[in-house]
């Protein structure tokens, strides 16, 4: 089972991917009342985005793209970062491509005013840079995630909010308990919490420190093990 790292995350980029942006119409306040702090930042981002304006004004660059577009192309310069200990001049928007499949496959259980599966895969994403620094697994690809983590989140047709946490706690127990035996248990209706109480006082531990480590890098530790799919 898998040991995840505390991992740097933008803190910025990280709250608009946890923010609601169902107003499309109302994101560019969003955007500019949690970016405008951070004054490099924002110069980062107006040389980023001089391709959609020459001028570098921001605030005609989001009236011009959707909140989609923004988020990807904002992502992809954290990513290349991570890869190259500097920012680029453009976006590198293949960088993010594993990122938006993996969004992808999560889009029927996901509520689309949300960008929590690609916060998750952002996450994903930069761990697997810093792992591959670190010289281990080198050939791991950890937005792979295992088929039976589908299977079970598609066992219900509800759109979650916070689907990176339901990932991440499927994904565990799956990797913890015998083949098969998880999906069986939420078939029973059973909750989360439930059946991480059957497991042993090492896993219970390694399962939170998880958690803990993915709560701390996207600065939210609440967990619903109660709820179920």
């Amino acid at each position: 089972m898998l040991n995840f790292p505390v991992v740097n995350l933008p803190f910025e980029l990280v709250e608009l991917l946890k923010t609601n942006m169902a107003n499309n119409e109302g994101k560019e306040k969003i955007i500019f009342s949690i970016v405008n702090k951070n004054t490099a930042l924002v110069q980062l981002l107006e040389d980023l985005f001089a391709e959609f304006d020459s001028q570098k004004r921001l605030p005609q660059v989001l009236k011009k793209i959707n909140w989609n577009t923004f988020r990807d192309h904002f992502s992809s310069i954290y990513v290349y970062h991570a890869v190259h200990g500097k920012y680029p001049s453009k976006s590198q928007m293949n960088l993010i491509n594993d990122i938006q499949n993996f969004e992808d496959r999560l889009e029927n259980v996901t509520q689309k005013s949300h960008s929590r599966s690609f916060l998750l895969g952002l996450y994903l994403k930069i761990m697997q840079i810093q792992f591959r620094k670190e010289g281990q697994s080198h050939n791991a690809n950890f937005l792979e995630i295992p088929d039976e983590v589908f299977e079970i989140i598609n066992l219900s047709s509800a759109k979650t909010e916070k689907i990176d946490w339901l990932v991440l706690i499927i994904w565990q127990l799956s990797q913890i308990l015998p083949k098969g035996t998880l999906k069986n248990e939420i078939k029973k209706n059973n909750t989360y919490m439930n059946i991480y109480q059957t497991l042993s006082a090492g896993e219970q531990n390694l399962f939170l420190r998880n958690c803990l480590a993915y709560g701390c890098s996207i600065n939210e530790t609440e967990l619903f093990l109660n709820d179920k799919v």
